[in-house]
């Protein structure tokens, strides 16, 4: 329960017990395998959200608050790292520190500001075009934290002094890797999600697409790229949920 309560702290707003002081703080790494079950955690309160809002509301506007949910009890962390991204990656700029300066900067870009609301305006329609299947939804908010945890295990950290994902980027065991992976898979047989085995297939090559990318570009991953390979694949998978209807 502790390594599950350092986890739900580190990706959300909830306040968690923080134990006796004199207590040694768990590793961040060590936590990686209950990533996946905070996302499910997040997907259940936002799934109440839009069950609630769906009693007064239209239907399309109710999903507004299933949208909303992950990216107000993750504090918008993951959304904010797409925004800083695509300003780093798309803003003409080759080379690595001027990649990591523009990142770095509070101040949100024209291309930060576009990424964001695209997405956001992408995941809306996707939502609503998989309709009540709360299986698509819980997997998708299960799979994306797993991604974080696989591109953190195969990259180094390659941000600056400090960073959020210094802490665990490059210092995941293999073994909280798989116990992450077999967390989601077997998430994904008990919600009866029928695409599980195509999901699979575009997620493992968007991981592979993506940790290539942050090699040649940054040498490594941070905070930031963690967080747009979240939404980016929370994005992949209704799409191929979508795709994939009869």
């Amino acid at each position: 329960m502790k390594h599950f309560f350092r986890a739900l702290g580190f990706l959300t707003i909830f306040p968690v017990p923080s134990g006796h002081n004199e207590e040694p703080e768990i590793p961040l790494a060590e936590t990686v395998p209950f990533f996946p079950l905070v996302g499910i955690v997040i997907g259940v309160l936002s799934y109440v959200l839009f069950w609630g809002a769906s009693c007064w509301l239209p239907w399309r506007a109710s999903v507004l608050f299933l949208l909303a949910g992950p990216v107000i009890f993750s504090g918008g962390l993951h959304i904010d790292g797409l925004s800083d991204f695509c300003d780093g990656f798309f803003s003409a700029r080759t080379n690595r520190e001027e990649i990591l300066k523009i990142m770095k900067d509070s101040r949100i870009g024209v291309m930060g500001a576009l990424g964001m609301l695209l997405t956001l305006f992408a995941k809306y329609e996707l939502l609503v075009a998989v309709g009540s299947k709360m299986f698509v939804f819980l997997f998708m908010l299960a799979a994306s934290r797993t991604v974080q945890v696989a591109i953190a295990y195969f990259l180094p950290y390659a941000g600056r002094e400090s960073g959020m994902a210094k802490e665990f980027a490059g210092h995941i065991s293999r073994e909280g890797f798989c116990a992450a992976v077999a967390i989601t898979a077997f998430a994904a047989l008990l919600t009866g999600l029928r695409f599980t085995f195509l999901e699979a297939v575009f997620l493992v090559f968007f991981v592979g697409l993506f940790c290539v990318m942050a090699k040649n570009r940054l040498g490594g991953v941070t905070g930031d790229l963690l967080g747009a390979a979240s939404e980016l694949s929370e994005l992949l998978v209704l799409i191929v949920a979508v795709g994939a209807r009869p």
